[in-house]
């Protein structure tokens, strides 16, 4: 029986994850080329990895709805993988243009990326689902059977996270109650302020206790009068809670199966070819699966080569190897 199986991809992410790793990677008019040479790459091997399976791009929306629940949310990252990384918006948009020549784009103007997959996840479109993206709250979307699981990075792939990881890591909590979660632990990644030291084993077991599975959030008297906690950890988490920094909504990703996401399919091959086939000689990429596919020669020897210097950039960082 054919299995019906997607990759979604947080593209985003991966691609400033090969722009770090690839970083000093460049082509011979020093224009960088690392971030989308590791992204082609990575993108290969899932292929290869996980058969038969469809790949959608999943990206951000640029109006994102939670800067609407808190303007400082991801204010953090301003410009911080442009100064390091090169990954300038120019860039990203000029190779986004180039991913449209190959794969299904999905986004939404209000939406991030975890988001777009999380809906695609939940629509029941597909037999079995895999998230590609270390982005934690993604955890919430994992299911028993399990249907979705999530590969944080490629030295993953055969050891997925699902459901038993959930458990096990966040203290016996579900998927579905990771959002409580986090708005109380906080993300210093998303500039989302938590309680500082909160003790994560109390935590859980408080929302476990104080859990109404009628509105799916905790009952907020019994949250407090948690056995466990001590009066100056309940004098911390009134403070927090009354002071409107608490909110959920900014871990809880959006599940709606309804949201009109943009998926954009790629042309036919045959009319992207030459366009994709300059594009690829611009970059000097001739190993990648795609060069074969529009009838670029396969060549490895020229130490001159983009990719050849991505290679040995692997071959010489033995932690790098996996990775792509």
């Amino acid at each position: 029986m054919n299995i019906n199986k997607v990759i979604l991809v947080d593209s985003l992410w991966l691609l400033n994850r090969t722009a770090f790793k690839l970083t000093h990677l460049r082509g011979l008019q020093g224009v960088p080329t690392g971030a989308e040479y590791g992204f082609l790459k990575t993108l290969q091997a899932l292929n290869r990895e996980i058969s038969e399976a469809k790949i959608i791009l999943c990206w951000d929306g640029k109006n994102n709805f939670r800067k609407e629940i808190d303007p400082l949310y991801k204010a953090n990252r301003k410009n911080k993988n442009i100064n390091k990384f090169g990954m300038t918006l120019n860039r990203i948009e000029s190779f986004k243009n180039i991913c449209k020549l190959i794969y299904e784009i999905a986004e939404h103007e209000k939406y991030e990326a975890d988001d777009i997959m999380a809906s695609i996840a939940c629509s029941n479109k597909y037999d079995k689902v895999y998230l590609f993206s270390n982005d934690k709250d993604l955890l919430q979307v994992v299911s028993e059977i399990p249907k979705i699981i999530r590969i944080p990075n490629w030295r993953n792939i055969n050891d997925p996270q699902g459901v038993n990881y959930v458990e096990t890591f966040y203290n016996g909590l579900k998927p579905y109650q990771l959002p409580i979660y986090f708005a109380f632990k906080g993300d210093k990644v998303d500039n989302v302020i938590g309680i500082p030291r909160i003790n994560s084993t109390k935590l859980a077991g408080a929302i476990k206790e104080s859990w109404n599975p009628d509105f799916y959030d905790i009952v907020e008297h019994q949250f407090l009068n948690y056995y466990q906690w001590k009066n100056e950890d309940i004098n911390k988490l009134s403070e927090f809670i009354d002071s409107g920094k608490y909110s959920k909504n900014l871990s809880l990703i959006n599940l709606k199966k309804d949201i009109n996401i943009n998926i954009q399919y790629p042309p036919k091959f045959e009319d992207i070819k030459e366009q994709l086939r300059q594009w690829l000689i611009k970059m000097e990429f001739r190993t990648l699966k795609i060069c074969k596919d529009v009838g670029l020669i396969h060549r490895t020897t020229s130490c001159d080569d983009a990719e050849t210097q991505a290679l040995n950039i692997i071959k010489n960082n033995p932690e790098l190897k996996g990775e792509f």
